[in-house]
């Protein structure tokens, strides 16, 4: 993908990772939740990103691989901060249903939101996109509470889009097994935004988030 000029912030979720992998001896400790995003960005070679910290937190996460799940004990809101919002064309939020803290109504740019599981919460006022994990969430019910807003809602047979309760869109994906499944919504995310960057349909960012990924699990 040929790199933008367009600028993109990452805010929310600054996460130190403490995780244990069965294949490795020793627990690796690594910064996650919005770095996830960010590095996803990287790989997929989108330079221009800001990131920005709300709040800083820990978690313990344990991966378990036969199941292709992992287990989390997280503590997100141990210290918060506000941001610096300056101009930019696109926002991330992650993760937005456990943060404290909502965009400036005046913001401009195209703004997306990512949810964690736990409880939906009030999205900004001025949200385009937000990923959900159908799992986890109905985005049937979300869109139908948040009638502008695009949902991007995966699982991992499936991929729909909704808005005001309507089904726009569904990608139905063949299932991988036993796979290393963290930081894979936050790298659906990065692909989906990156591809709209560079002037994508929202079909052609899906596609393009399901294949990324796709090949992203099998790399990890």
């Amino acid at each position: 993908m040929s790199d933008s000029k367009k600028t993109l912030l990452v805010v929310g979720h600054s996460i130190l990772d403490t995780i244990y992998d069965p294949r490795l001896e020793e627990p690796i400790t690594r910064f996650g939740g919005i770095h996830n995003v960010a590095r996803s960005f990287r790989k997929i070679s989108l330079d221009n990103v800001i990131v920005e910290p709300v709040s800083f937190g820990e978690a313990k996460i344990v991966i378990n691989r036969e199941d292709s799940d992992k287990d989390v004990c997280a503590h997100l809101n141990k210290f918060t901060r506000m941001p610096s919002i300056k101009g930019v064309d696109w926002m991330h939020i992650a993760y937005q249903n456990e943060l404290n803290w909502l965009p400036p109504e005046n913001f401009k740019g195209i703004i997306s939101t990512d949810w964690c599981k736990g409880n939906p919460k009030p999205l900004p006022k001025n949200a385009n996109y937000a990923f959900v994990s159908s799992d986890e969430f109905s985005p049937i019910a979300e869109s139908i509470w948040n009638p502008d807003v695009v949902f991007i809602a995966h699982r991992p047979e499936k991929v729909e889009m909704w808005q005001s309760g309507l089904m726009l869109n569904r990608f139905n994906i063949q299932p991988l097994d036993h796979l290393y499944v963290l930081g894979a919504g936050d790298h659906f995310a990065a692909c989906f935004i990156a591809l709209k960057l560079n002037g994508g349909s929202n079909r052609e960012a899906v596609e393009f988030a399901i294949q990324n990924t796709r090949q992203w699990l099998l790399s990890q």
